[in-house]
């Protein structure tokens, strides 16, 4: 009894519930499926609490209730859930396939499709390198790493252009389906979204994630996870969304270099940590990309001699692409040259991470900077209101660039681009000449 009183208890107050309601108890009976609870277990418990209401109560007025949920707590997707949690073992075969690997593109089709839970089978023939998506490093890196040409339009190809997408869907899942089996993949005879959406939903599970924020992230529940349907979705920021991606990415690869931003002490410069990480580990300064974005200015010295000097943008700012669980190993070598900015000023406040589709907007403006563009930091109390992302489309100099515009349009007609590196520490540039036409919203 004090086992079956505990489980509803923990349940409810989970799940934010009050009183005994058919939604109430499917949400139970979703949790008890979750902690493995046999059929039988399940229906014992329900008899003991539907005894003890109806004593509490002292009537029949809502047993309705419990005799609605009757035939639930029998759900039985044992074998489902076993054969998905075996595949999920599986998913390491895939982070080792070569570039060279005739399944390469396949591969990381399929893994797109299970870092982005969001994403359908559409959404992929349509993908481009300027398409919106999830800002997951995972997904970003896939995305890297699909882009081989600056010809190259869709991230996937898969004949767009010249088969019907009906005929890119059967094909795409066929082939899917041939070349994950042959990794040892068990999907039951049948293969579709809902295969790969019930491996995120396993890892999600592993990684800690609640039924509730399972069930608000994904809107088309597979067969095998059947009983989340018995769990009110509840209403999640985009920022919770990314967030709980993240960390289903992260359960399930969490070695995807990534991009970061160090603060270098005065007097210091890059020069400096090259050396010392030579001097102390010289197999993690292999793993690491610094990038410290500088210009050249011409000088003229009392003689009347032009002199060259290379200058950096953001003076002290230097951006690394890394290994996340890295991080801390190089700031133990270098943390006497350079801070690491955390996305708060509290000890325990993760390192900012910048997305790499954010990067590479930022790289992108760089090579096309003029003298007259400045960038400087700027550090706010409350975060930088950032509007919607845009893309310019109108051709020049700035044809199909990626940014984040502070205000909409200044008064003077510029626009105004940040790059966030912590949650108070911005980079910005301005624009000038672009007009309003030319701004398009990249989810239109």
């Amino acid at each position: 009894m004090k086992s079956a009183v505990m489980s509803v208890i923990e349940s409810f107050t989970s799940q934010s519930y009050d009183d005994v309601t058919d939604e109430s108890l499917r949400g139970w009976i979703a949790d008890m499926i979750i902690s493995g609870l046999k059929p039988s277990s399940r229906k014992k418990y329900l008899g003991i609490i539907s005894s003890l209401y109806r004593e509490w109560r002292g009537d029949d007025g809502e047993m309705n209730h419990f005799a609605s949920v009757k035939e639930l707590v029998e759900t039985d997707t044992e074998s489902e859930i076993k054969r998905v949690n075996s595949n999920l073992v599986f998913l390491r075969r895939l982070l080792n396939v070569s570039r060279d690997s005739e399944d390469y593109e396949t591969v990381n089709l399929f893994l797109y499709l299970l870092y982005n839970v969001e994403a359908g089978l559409s959404d992929v023939i349509k993908l481009t390198f300027y398409s919106d998506m999830p800002h997951v490093s995972q997904i970003d890196d896939i995305v890297e790493k699909m882009l081989v040409s600056k010809r190259k339009k869709y991230v996937f190809c898969l004949d767009q252009g010249k088969k019907r997408e009906r005929q890119i869907l059967r094909d795409m899942l066929h082939k899917m389906s041939s070349v994950i089996g042959g990794y040892g993949f068990d999907f039951g005879g049948e293969f579709s979204r809902d295969s790969i959406t019930s491996l995120w939903i396993a890892a999600a599970l592993k990684a800690g994630v609640t039924v509730t924020e399972i069930r608000s992230i994904v809107k088309s529940i597979p067969k095998d996870y059947s009983y989340i349907q018995f769990v009110r979705p509840t209403e999640l920021s985009q920022a919770d969304k990314l967030r709980i991606m993240q960390k289903v990415a992260d359960s399930i690869y969490d070695g995807s270099p990534q991009w970061f931003v160090m603060k270098m002490r005065s007097g210091r410069t890059l020069d400096d940590i090259n050396f010392l990480l030579n001097e102390t580990d010289e197999s993690l300064l292999k793993e690491i990309l610094f990038y410290y974005p500088s210009h050249k200015v011409v000088t003229v010295d009392k003689d009347g001699k032009k002199r060259w000097e290379e200058k950096p943008y953001l003076p002290g700012i230097l951006f690394f692409k890394i290994r996340k669980d890295k991080v801390t190993e190089l700031f133990r070598h270098i943390g006497t040259l350079a801070w690491c900015y955390k996305w708060t000023n509290t000890p325990d406040s993760p390192y900012c991470i910048i997305p790499m589709s954010e990067m590479k907007a930022f790289q992108r403006h760089v090579g096309s900077f003029t003298p007259d563009i400045q960038i400087r930091l700027v550090t706010l109390d409350a975060p930088l209101a950032v509007d919607q992302k845009v893309r310019i489309n109108g051709g020049g100099l700035m044809e199909n660039q990626i940014g984040i515009i502070q205000s909409v349009k200044n008064n003077n007609g510029t626009r105004t681009y940040t790059l966030a590196l912590s949650g108070r520490d911005y980079a910005t540039w301005t624009v000038k000449d672009v007009e309003e036409i030319y701004i398009e919203p990249i989810n239109a």
